[in-house]
């Protein structure tokens, strides 16, 4: 997937009908009535979905291409408040409602573990957070650096054999998309940790 941008919107009243005056009670549908892309692919989590079906919150959305087939698949989330506008969107980085497309997959300590069969090495990263066997990082607010967003911060909630505890992690992805070098910036900042992309 390579991330081409984000666009934010509020939620109307008046997106929420169709141009036949018919009310819209469903997510894609009320999102497709506001301008967006029919050829595009969108997801959301229930949460999402939820909220715009049942209220006007404003929306984020990041835009990405498939590499395979070109087309733009746009995971939606909601943002905190009212969209930036003006110099204030240019220079402010945006919170993200879930982890970006680009960081997700299944990843290992090395290439050779991605096809050993062993469980306990594979680490799968999904919209919500990290998994592996010895527990899982669900993140609690992600935050970009830079507007190619190779850099995030992930503010997280852990859960493992030392019961729970929260910290902030950072995560580079490189430019081709294969490795991943994630360290933890607090409490204990750690040395960085390579991880590889497993196909």
């Amino acid at each position: 997937m390579d991330y081409l941008t984000e666009y934010s919107a509020q939620i109307a009243p008046e997106d929420k009908v169709s141009s036949k005056g018919e009310a819209l009670f469903d997510a894609v549908a009320i999102l497709l009535q506001d301008h967006f892309n029919a050829g595009a692919t969108l997801t959301m989590n229930k949460e999402t979905s939820t909220a715009i079906v049942d209220g006007n919150p404003s929306r984020l959305a990041d835009v990405y291409r498939d590499k395979s087939n070109g087309r733009s698949r746009i995971p939606v989330g909601i943002l905190d408040g009212a969209p930036r506008e003006g110099i204030e969107a240019a220079e402010t980085p945006r919170p993200l409602h879930e982890i970006p497309l680009q960081y997700r997959g299944k990843w290992a300590y090395s290439a050779h573990d991605c096809t050993a069969g062993e469980s306990t090495a594979i680490l799968a990263i999904d919209s919500e957070g990290l998994h592996q066997a010895e527990g899982e990082m669900i993140a609690l607010g992600v935050l970009p650096k830079g507007s190619s967003r190779r850099t995030i911060f992930i503010n997280a909630r852990n859960s493992g054999g030392e019961g729970e505890w929260d910290s902030t992690e950072e995560f580079t992805l490189s430019s081709d998309g294969a490795d991943l070098e994630w360290r933890r910036v607090r409490p204990d900042p750690s040395p960085v940790s390579r991880l590889f992309r497993c196909r």
